[in-house]
Formats: structure tokens, C-alpha cells, sequence
């Protein structure tokens, strides 16, 4: 027999060696036993088991040496051996002798308690002797310790000496030799600089090849390594891996020897002698190897070697065997069956060996057998020693949870489903006491919960109406504070256009301070409904060209900030004029710094103003001592504010005056009061039964127009209009006709018109739903959306000029502070889709200037006498009355504000030095030349974003596409945004109409052409534009051949 096994320090591995030589021997006793009074050599034997205990050896000494972490010191060569301790080496010699002893013995006394032969055990005396003496080796400090230490390992006691070394190694040099080297005996990690060591914040000092080769250890001490860091290892140090469950059925079986005797047996007795020498461990290996590679020996050989194992017998006298003591269960079963804990006699050992805690694992079992009788659970298997762990961690008063005093019941899964089965309570003891009581839970449980959820009702309803209450009184308060501050700002305003127009004349005279805000002031919902709000408050930049004026100082107000390259263009503008230099320096640009901050929110920019007191301190230095007022667009509410904040008196009327009048029904009543001719209409509709009523006296009243339109009062541009033609899709309209002829003088009268009316009322509202189209298809798609906003905010039904050639123009009036009416421009309007203004031609050339001139006068006393005061413009059709063939003169709309057009004229004004001769209807220049200008801000081309100000400049010049400053002719172009260049603003100038706008179309087609590829049109109106001046050109040319 031969056993070898390979340590690495680990005590399991020793514990192997020895079971594994327990089972040899127990083999080779039963065949000994077997073999009967054969002879048996006990060399091979004592070889044998020489070898096994050279390996425990030296496998004990690593496990020694790895569990105690201590360097072993060889003594020094130069000390004789002669000088130990000869009492320490006989008293080791003792213990290693007793030690022998003892572990023969045991074996003895293990062979007889199996029932072999009987062998004397050790003594009682020996037995405590060896106890002694085992307690006076593990405590190193001892005497006795020190010179077994020494005697048979060589290591001597610490001396003063091994003390002076240790000091040594504290301070960093070396110990003396021989010598044992205690405290700290490793290099001591470097630290941190002072000033990161004071200042975390500071970057770490960079970590060389010697800090790496340290270890991280030495890294995180020093600070190199943040201890926030995460450190990720690879490969890592623990590689995860799934681990296998196993059944119930697989449970560990304790494996039994051939003797009886368990596997789990009591060996701590047994000791086998360590002294073995070098060769005898080598031939043990080789013998090892031997019978693991060679064939199977016979039984007889067999046989012999487990003869051999056997050690000499001691005689010893005969002493009863010690009885080994029985180690207590690990675990202890408990049973709890019909909430009654089984008692048994396992029960009895658990209740022996829990007497300490005893009364806390009886609470937690009466809990038990609690919990058993209520639910009807038939049996419960308990845990013993979670039992007990519980029982010692809920020792006090307080109680633990039934989900913790589940964890201690081994069928828990099968206890838990009992507990949630519903009704399961009922089922067990006092089951029918407890449903009375749960019923009768329940029942005043759903009484008071009514109770309470009428109370909170009731609270609740109490707190809305509370709350209704306080925010109507807030609301009304903050209405009467609203209202109070309004009334105050427009008795300011009001004592300021007092003041101006009491000092207009002066202020004239005199140099003054303009300050231009093109705000567009409208209500929330126009505003919303307009696309690029802030682009169209920017259309108007022309303003800053009122400088040609040598007393006006311009303040621009900016709705979006202004780029150097844009500035740089306006500048080489100014110095166009006869300003030059002098006129630049008169015109300040001011962007409020919170203008990008609303652009989502489509505030007016006199409200952005009031939120930006930068812009506002800077109006204030610039205006502070000097004559100023304030031009706005359409006038709000805020601009009474910003006039109020600056001091400075607002030129215009009032926003209630401006939107009042600026409405389509407004705007009658103003033509009307001035006695100026206006299509057939009727206006302030609230109810389609006013729009059917109304629309069916029209028809009855105006047989010869066939076209209506229908417009909202406060939408802007063209955008709410949708037309019907009646006239075609009304069935009983030749009847009414017939009918009209038939009463002749007699049809105005209401009686006449009486059954016609009736009949058109009736067939109105489906002509109406099948065949009225919105203009503006996107923000009105079909007729109902149209009519809900129509009635909604009221509307006009007019009539269309019963004529195939219907000119539209404008006229851009100021009445002053004193009541004095000024025409600045006329012109016939362009459109490029119906009722879609594109630019003007200036002057008008339609009307003759006389009955303009005569119109404009009664209307300016008309809006005079309404408190209308500041720059507005007019709107009027011209045709030839289809009957009297004398031409027409029809008013159509007014809107006060600073119009795009005023700024385009103010433009040309500065540049050229025209003037508008309103008596004539001529725009004269240097010299009383004639000039014809087409004007225009509404052209858009997405392709020009592309395009940058100089390549375009550049490209015009290749297409000599200029001004001539000195034939005062030409084309004129300016620009909104440097981000937004698909806008773009033109004025073309020329000695004829036709000239103006044959130059206008084809610089439209040159840059089309240019910026354009057939693959890439773009989105642009220049087409439209181009194909409706070919229309009024080739117009133009058939009227002068007609007429020669």
C-alpha cells in the first residue's frame, strides 16, 4: 500500500490523505482477517507507511505555513549547536515520544472498539498530560513553547538583538543576519504631492512604469486611482458559472465502510509518526507510481502488504475503552400535524439542546400551531435551526412577521397556497366567528365609506366652489386693476397727441428723434395664423430711409439681430442718397436682446420690447433732451405700455380706434360716413340666418352681379375670403329675374320681393355648403371651418364689380397730429392668384387723379373725426359699369398702419430724390422728370438660400442688372435676414410703365434661370409674377395700337 497525494496548502487536501489511508487500513484489516495464521512480512509495510507520513508532513508544514502567513529563519551557521538547552531537548524528546505513544494507542483503541481484539486505550492522566502539553505549544509566548521551538526547529526566542533588527527595518536598513526581522518588513508606498494631497480638485501626478509594477493596491492607497473609480479586472478574479440543483431524491447518503463504521467517523485520535528521511519518501513515490501503473497484484500479495500495515503491538495495562461522544444533529425536524406540535423524541433532544432560548422557540411554535388550527393545515414541517436563529434574533418583545416565520417551514410553498386560497380561514377553528366578524366588517366598513366618500364629496365640491369663488374675485380684481391702468395709459396718451399737436409745427421745424417699431400689434389668433411672423415685422426695414429729411434722427427698432454683412449693405444704401456719410450717422439699429427668446410664441415686437430693459436704456440715452415720437405698424396695447416707460408720445390712434375701423365692418362705416361709392354689402354678421337673410336681399337688390364674397373682419392679406357664385348655381335665378321685369319700378319695394325671397332663402344653404370655396385653402380647407370662423368673429358679405376688367389700387395716406391729410403715394395693385397682393406700380394710372384726389379728402375728414390719426392705407376697385359704360370708383378696405409699400416709397425717395405729386398723379425726380416704378416685398424664392449677398450682386452685374445714379433709373433690391435670403424686396424704375415692367419680369426670369436647375425649380412666386406682367404688357401694347 502506498498513498501520495500532491498539496498545494489547502487543509482539505490533508483531510483527504487521511480518509483515504483510514480506508487502506480498514481493507487491509478484513483481508488480514481473511488470511488467517499466514505469515506476513512487515517491511514492505513499514516502508510504506514511512513514505505516507513524510507526505502528511510536508503537506501539514504548508498548510502551517499558509495559514500562519510567518517566514521561517534557518539559525545562523556560526552558532554552535552544543549551546542549546538541554532540558528543552529533552522535554521535546518526551513530547515527541508521547506523542508516538498516543497515536499507537489510539489506533489500538480504535481496532478494539470495532471489536477486533481488546488493546488498552490511553489513560485518563495521560490523556489530560497530552492535553496540557498541546495547550502549552499553540500559545508561542510560553517557556515551554520557545524551547521546543528551538530544540527541534532551530528558531530562537526574539531577542534584543532580533529587537535592534526590527528597528532596523523600520528605519529602512537591513537586519542583522541570522536574525528574526519583525514589524514591518515591506517598502512603504510613496504618498501624494502636498498640494494634491490639499486639494482634491488638482489633476493627479502621472503614473510612471514603477507605480504600475507596485500593484493596484499601492495605486488606491496613494490617491493615483480615484476611489469612486470603477475597476474593471481581466480577466476577472471570480469567473461565474451556473450551478446544478438537484432533486429532493438526490439527497447526500452517508457512505459506510466494509466494517460498519461510518465515513463521517471520529479520527482526531489518530497520529502517525513524522520522522521519515529523504529516501524513503522517493522510494514511497516510486512505489506509488508503481502500483498505479502496474497490473493487479494477486490476493495472496495483497493479503501480505495488509499483514504489514499492522504496528507492533505495545503492551499496555488493560483499560475500558473511551467512549466516543455523539455529536449533535446539525439539523432537527419538527412536525407540527393539526396545529398540534408531534411530540417525539427528537422533539425531546431539540427542546434538550435549545433549553437556553427555549421560551422564544416555544412563542414562535405556539405562532405555529396558531397559524395550523385557524387555516385548517393538516401538517407543517419545521426547520429546527432557522427556528432557533429566529428564536435568538426575536428573543425581546417584538414579534416577527409571518413571512419571516415561514421561512423556518420546510413545505412552504404548499403552507403559502393554503394561506391565499380564499375562505381558507373560515375552515379551521373559531372559522364561523371569524366570517360574522368579517361580514359585520364589511358591512360597516361599506357604511362608513359611503359616509366618508359623501363627506368628501361634499369637501370637495365646497373647496371648487371655494376656489371658483376666490379666482373670479382675483380675476375680477386683477380686470378692474387691468382696466384702471389701461384708462390711465390712454389719458397719458391722450394729453401727449394733445401736447404733439399743440407742438406739431415746431416739432417739424426742428430736428427730431423717430422712433420706428414695425410691430405688428394684431390679436392672438391672427398672429398665429400668419407664416414667418417675424419675417413679415422685418419686411419694413426701408424705414431707417426717413433720414432724408436732414432734421430726423432714425431709431430702427429690429425684430431680429442684424448681421454686419446686412449692416454693410444698408450703409452703402445710405451713401447712395445725398446724406452720405452724415445720413449714417443719424440711423441707430437696436435689436431688444430677449428677440429670440419668443420667436415660437409670435409676440408682437413692441411686446418683446417691454421684456428687453437693455434695448429699452438704450432708447432712453438716445432720445434723452431731444424732440422724439414713436411710429408703430398696427397699433396694441403694449405700445401704449412702451410709451408710457419711454415718454415719448405714440403718432397714431388708439388700439380699440385702429382695430375697430382696420375691420372689414369698420370700414364701411368709415366709406359710408364720407359718402364714398362701396360694392353691395352688408356687414356685422354673427348667425348663419343673418348670412342666408342678408345674402338673399342682395341677390334680390344687385340681379347684375353673379360673384359674392364673404370676409372675416380681422384677418390680414387675403387670407379670409371665399367667394360663391351665386347667381350659377341658384335654380330659381332666371325666375327671379323674369320676375324683377315683371314688377319693373315696383321691385325694390320689400312687398314685390316677398315670394322670391322665400325661394332664394330656401336653396341658399345648400349652394352655400356645395359650392363656396375658401381662397386660402391651408388655413381654411373646406367651407364649414370657414363659416365657424366667419360666425365667430364676425364677417361681411360683398359684392364683386360686374365687370371683366376690375383694377384694384392703393393709396397711402398721413393725417397729422392737426387734422392735415397728406397723399404719399398711389398705385395700381399686382396680383399674382386672386385677391394675393404681390407689389404695386406707382403711380396709379387708372383713375384719374381728380376723383382720387376728391375721395381721399372726404375720407381723410371722415377718419379725422373718428379719432383716426398716423399713417393708413386705402383700398380701391375701378371698372367700367357694364351699362352706363361711365368708369366706377368702389372703396374697399382700410387699414391703418405703416404699410410695406410707405417703406419701399421711402427707399426710392432717399435714393433717387422723387417726389409723389398728388394733385398730378406724377413721381417726379431731380428735374420734374416722369418716373413709373414697380415696387415690391412679397417675392420669395427658396433656391436663393443658396445664394450668398455678393455672388448675387455679382451675378446681377453680369446681367446688367443695376441702379444708374445718374439717369436716376434702374433696379433697386433689398434684403430682410441674412439667414433668411429666400425673401427678397425689389424696386424697378424706369421713364415708362411698360418699361418698368418689362424690366421687372425680366430680372425675375434672369435669376430664376440662374439660381434654378430643371431638376430643382424651388418653391418661388416669381413665375406668376413673370406670367401676370406678360398679361398687363401685352394689354398695355394692344390699348396704344388700338388707339393709334
Amino acid at each position: 500500500m502506498s498513498v501520495s497525494v500532491e498539496l498545494n496548502g489547502d487543509p482539505g487536501d490533508l483531510g483527504t490523505v487521511l480518509a483515504k489511508v483510514q480506508d487502506d487500513l480498514h481493507r487491509l484489516r478484513e483481508k488480514l482477517r481473511a488470511a488467517g495464521d499466514t505469515p506476513i512480512d512487515l517491511q514492505p509495510l513499514e516502508t510504506a507507511i514511512e513514505r505516507t507520513e513524510q507526505s502528511i508532513k510536508a503537506s501539514a508544514e504548508k498548510v502551517i505555513n499558509s495559514y500562519n502567513n510567518r517566514v521561517t529563519i534557518l539559525p545562523a551557521v556560526s552558532q554552535p549547536r552544543e549551546t542549546r538547552s538541554s532540558e528543552a531537548a529533552k522535554s521535546m524528546q518526551q513530547l515527541v515520544e508521547t506523542s508516538r505513544r498516543r497515536s499507537t494507542l489510539t489506533k489500538q483503541a480504535a481496532r478494539a472498539a470495532q471489536g477486533n481484539r481488546g488493546i488498552p486505550a490511553v489513560s485518563p492522566g495521560q490523556q489530560f498530560k497530552l492535553d496540557r502539553i498541546r495547550q502549552l505549544l499553540a500559545r508561542p509566548s510560553h517557556p515551554v513553547a520557545k524551547q521546543a521551538l528551538d530544540s527541534c526547529y532551530g528558531i530562537r526566542p526574539t531577542t534584543t538583538a532580533a529587537r535592534d533588527g526590527s528597528a532596523a527595518a523600520r528605519r529602512g536598513g537591513p537586519p542583522p543576519k541570522g536574525q528574526l526581522a519583525t514589524g514591518v518588513t515591506v517598502e512603504r508606498h510613496a504618498t501624494l504631492p502636498r498640494a494634491n494631497r490639499r486639494d482634491a480638485l488638482l489633476t493627479p501626478p502621472p503614473i510612471s512604469n514603477q507605480d504600475a509594477q507596485k500593484g493596484l493596491l499601492s495605486l488606491l492607497e496613494r490617491g493615483l486611482i480615484p476611489p469612486a473609480a470603477e475597476i474593471i479586472l481581466s480577466p476577472p478574479l471570480v469567473a461565474p458559472r451556473s450551478v446544478p440543483l438537484h432533486s429532493a431524491s438526490q439527497l447526500s447518503v452517508k457512505q459506510t465502510l466494509v466494517d460498519g463504521s461510518e465515513v463521517g467517523a471520529n479520527w482526531v485520535g489518530v497520529k502517525l509518526d513524522l520522522r521519515v528521511s529523504t529516501s524513503t519518501h522517493s522510494t514511497a513515490k516510486q512505489d506509488l507510481t508503481t502500483t498505479r501503473n502496474g497490473p493487479k497484484d494477486s490476493l495472496a500479495s495483497r493479503k501480505a502488504a495488509i499483514t504489514s500495515i499492522l504496528p507492533p503491538e505495545i503492551p499496555e495495562p488493560k483499560t475500558a475503552p473511551i467512549a466516543q461522544t455523539p455529536q449533535p444533529p446539525d439539523e432537527h425536524k419538527l412536525v407540527v400535524q393539526n396545529g398540534h406540535v408531534v411530540d417525539t423524541v427528537k422533539f425531546q433532544e431539540y427542546r434538550q439542546a435549545n433549553a437556553q432560548c427555549w421560551f422564544s422557540v416555544e412563542r414562535l411554535l405556539q405562532r405555529l400551531e396558531e397559524l395550523g388550527k385557524n387555516y385548517a393545515i393538516s401538517i407543517i414541517f419545521v426547520n429546527g435551526k432557522r427556528l432557533s436563529e429566529l428564536a435568538l434574533h426575536y428573543e425581546l418583545e417584538v414579534k416577527p412577521s409571518r413571512a419571516e416565520l415561514l421561512s423556518c417551514v420546510d413545505n412552504r410553498k404548499e403552507i403559502i397556497q393554503l394561506l391565499r386560497m380564499p375562505g381558507r380561514r373560515y375552515k379551521g377553528d373559531g372559522g364561523l366567528n371569524a366570517a360574522a366578524t368579517k361580514i359585520q366588517a364589511t358591512f360597516r366598513m361599506y357604511v362608513k365609506r359611503r359616509i366618508y366618500l359623501e363627506h368628501r364629496r361634499m369637501k370637495w365640491a365646497a373647496g371648487v366652489i371655494t376656489m371658483s369663488w376666490l379666482m373670479h374675485v382675483k380675476m375680477c380684481q386683477v380686470r378692474k386693476s387691468l382696466k384702471q391702468k389701461r384708462a390711465a395709459q390712454l389719458q397719458l396718451m391722450q394729453r401727449q397727441q394733445r401736447t404733439l399737436r399743440l407742438r406739431w409745427l415746431t416739432i417739424t421745424r426742428s430736428p427730431r428723434v423717430v422712433v420706428h417699431i414695425p410691430s405688428l400689434g394684431y390679436p392672438h389668433p391672427i398672429r398665429t395664423c400668419l407664416d414667418n411672423f417675424s419675417i413679415r415685422q422685418s419686411l419694413q426695414m426701408a424705414r431707417i430711409f426717413d433720414v432724408r429729411d436732414p432734421d430726423i434722427e432714425v431709431i430702427y427698432i429690429s425684430p431680429m439681430p442684424i448681421k454686419r454683412e446686412l449692416e454693410d449693405f444698408y450703409h452703402s444704401l445710405l451713401g447712395l442718397g445725398p446724406g452720405g456719410e452724415v445720413a449714417m450717422e443719424r440711423v441707430h439699429m437696436v435689436t431688444p436682446e430677449h428677440s429670440s427668446t419668443f420667436t415660437k410664441h409670435k409676440m408682437a415686437l413692441s411686446s418683446v420690447l417691454l421684456y428687453s430693459p437693455d434695448a429699452m436704456t438704450r432708447i432712453r440715452t438716445l432720445t434723452a433732451g431731444k424732440e422724439a415720437y414713436i411710429i408703430s405698424n398696427v397699433v396694441s396695447p403694449d405700445d401704449l405700455s412702451l410709451a408710457n416707460q419711454l415718454g415719448i408720445p405714440l403718432l397714431g390712434c388708439p388700439p380699440e380706434i385702429g382695430q375697430l375701423y382696420s375691420s372689414r365692418s369698420g370700414a364701411k362705416r368709415v366709406f359710408a360716413d364720407a359718402q364714398v361709392a362701396t360694392p353691395p354689402s352688408q356687414g356685422d354678421i354673427f348667425s348663419e340666418e343673418q348670412l342666408v337673410e342678408h345674402l338673399a336681399t342682395l341677390i334680390l337688390a344687385n340681379l347684375h352681379i353673379e360673384r359674392w364674397l364673404f370676409k372675416l373682419n380681422s384677418h390680414v392679406q387675403g387670407k379670409g375670403f371665399a367667394i360663391c357664385d351665386v347667381a350659377k348655381y341658384l335654380e330659381c335665378f332666371p325666375w327671379v329675374v323674369k320676375e324683377s321685369q315683371r314688377y319693373g319700378d315696383k321691385w325694390d319695394n320689400k312687398w314685390a320681393q316677398e315670394y322670391s325671397m322665400k325661394r332664394v332663402m330656401e336653396e341658399l344653404p345648400a349652394i352655400l355648403s356645395s359650392h363656396a370655396q375658401p381662397v386660402d385653402k391651408t388655413l381654411f380647407p373646406n367651407w364649414s371651418i370657414f363659416l365657424d370662423q366667419f360666425l365667430a368673429e364676425g364677417g361681411v358679405i360683398e359684392g364683386t364689380p360686374p365687370s371683366d376688367s376690375i383694377t384694384p389700387l392703393t393709396v397711402g395716406l398721413f393725417i397729422d397730429p392737426t387734422g392735415a391729410v397728406t397723399i404719399q403715394y398711389t398705385g395700381d395693385q399686382l396680383c399674382s392668384t386672386p385677391y394675393k397682393v404681390w407689389g404695386i406700380t406707382c403711380p396709379q394710372t387708372s383713375v384719374p387723379p381728380e376723383q382720387l384726389v376728391e375721395a381721399i379728402r372726404r375720407l381723410g375728414v371722415a377718419c379725422q373725426s373718428r379719432g383716426i390719426m398716423g399713417h393708413l392705407s386705402i383700398d380701391f376697385v375701378t371698372f367700367l359699369h357694364p351699362t352706363t359704360l361711365s368708369q366706377e370708383l368702389w372703396g374697399i378696405d382700410l387699414d391703418i398702419g405703416y404699410s410695406d409699400h410707405l417703406a419701399l416709397f421711402q427707399l426710392l425717395s432717399y435714393i433717387t430724390g422723387a417726389t409723389f405729386d398728388s394733385g398730378g398723379g406724377r413721381l417726379l425726380v431731380d428735374g420734374g422728370a416722369p418716373r413709373y416704378a414697380v415696387m415690391s416685398s412679397q417675392l420669395y424664392h427658396t433656391n436663393m438660400v443658396i445664394v450668398h449677398y455678393p455672388v448675387f450682386f455679382k451675378m446681377c452685374r453680369a446681367h446688367h442688372i443695376g441702379y444708374d445714379a445718374k439717369e436716376k433709373q434702374g433696379t433697386l433690391f433689398t434684403f430682410v435676414d441674412e439667414l433668411h435670403r429666400e425673401y427678397l424686396t425689389m424696386i424697378c424704375l424706369k421713364d415708362s410703365l411698360q418699361k418698368a415692367l418689362d424690366t421687372c419680369s425680366t430680372n425675375l426670369s434672369v435669376i430664376h434661370q440662374e439660381i434654378s436647375t430643371p431638376n430643382q425649380q424651388g418653391q418661388t412666386n416669381f413665375k406668376s409674377v413673370c406670367l401676370e406682367l406678360d398679361k398687363i404688357t401685352s394689354l398695355m401694347k394692344e390699348n396704344i395700337s388700338n388707339q393709334n
